[in-house]
């Protein structure tokens, strides 16, 4: 850190400080996407918990359909990009009990202060996070 504040000091002498500037900028939004993973994963942790304990909480946009299919279209297209087989989300988001169990997660994720888009991305890596735990069982 103390290299990166000594090169913007030297290369402020020709760009009138516009590398100092540079710098400051650099440390505040360094210490701001430290500061929110931090919170991102209490929140993910806080969830976990609420979740394990039984309590269900929908979401907010559970009871209007096209919102549902919005949620949903993102999770599938992030599980896939991921590699996780079509026919694998198919089955899996077939069954009654684990879809539930998603929207809770959503819900519960919405009641700690997540976007629409954070709940899409954690059930997204849970879809991911199954995936994966269901091949390893599976290999010799």
């Amino acid at each position: 850190m103390a290299l990166l504040f000594l090169l913007a000091v030297f290369l402020a002498w020709p760009t009138f400080g516009l590398s100092i500037v540079a710098f400051f900028v650099y440390v505040a939004m360094k210490d701001y996407y430290e500061k929110k993973s931090l919170i991102d994963n209490a929140n993910k942790e806080n969830t976990a918990k609420e979740v394990s304990s039984g309590d269900s909480y929908y979401p907010s946009w559970v009871t209007y359909r096209p919102e549902v299919e919005r949620f949903f279209e993102l999770v599938l297209q992030v599980a896939r990009d991921s590699g996780v087989p079509e026919l694998y989300l198919r089955g899996i988001l077939s069954n009654q009990d684990v879809f539930k169990s998603f929207v809770i997660l959503a819900g519960a994720m919405e009641r700690q202060g997540a976007s629409f888009i954070e709940q899409q991305m954690t059930v997204a890596s849970k879809l991911v996070e199954l995936w994966e735990r269901d091949t390893a069982s599976s290999r010799p």
